[in-house]
C-alpha cells in the first residue's frame, strides 16, 4: 500500500468526502520502532487509535510504501481484509472481520485519510525530524 492510496477517497467513497474533514485528531505523536517511523493520533472525538508506518529512512512522498491501523468499525468491516491481503496491515486481527469491501479497494476508512493528509501536508517537517 501507499500513501498515496489514503490520500484522496476513491469515487465509489465520494459520499463520504465531508465526513474526513470533520474528523478531529488529538495526542499525536511519532516514535520509531524497528524499521518504521510511526505516526499514532486519536481521532474521532479521541475514540479510535489510527496508526500510519514508513520506512524508518525514507522521505514521505505520495509512492512512500506504507502499513496502517485503526480501531473503528469501519475499518475492521471495510478496508482491514484488503489491506491485509496486501501485507499493508500494521497490527495484526485476532480474527478476519466479515468482507463488505468485495470489490477491494485499496483505501482506508476517513480516520486514515485524515491522519494522511495531515501527515503529507507536514511531511516537510516531519522529514526533518527523521
Amino acid at each position: 500500500m501507499q500513501l498515496t492510496n489514503i490520500l484522496n477517497l476513491p469515487a465509489k467513497y465520494r459520499l463520504r468526502y465531508k465526513k474526513v474533514k470533520e474528523v478531529l485528531l488529538s495526542n499525536f505523536k511519532i516514535e520509531v520502532k524497528d524499521d518504521y517511523r510511526i505516526f499514532t493520533a486519536e481521532t474521532g472525538q479521541g475514540s479510535y487509535q489510527t496508526m500510519i508506518a514508513f520506512n524508518k529512512d525514507e522521505k514521505i512522498r505520495p509512492n512512500s510504501e506504507i502499513k496502517v491501523y485503526c480501531e473503528c468499525k469501519s475499518f475492521e468491516f471495510e478496508f482491514a481484509d484488503t489491506i491485509d491481503r496486501d501485507n499493508s496491515l500494521l497490527v495484526q486481527r485476532e480474527r478476519p472481520a466479515k468482507v463488505s469491501n468485495k470489490i477491494g479497494i485499496l483505501t482506508g476508512c476517513k480516520h486514515l485519510i485524515f491522519l494522511g493528509q495531515f501527515i503529507f501536508q507536514r511531511r516537510t517537517i516531519f522529514d526533518k525530524e527523521a
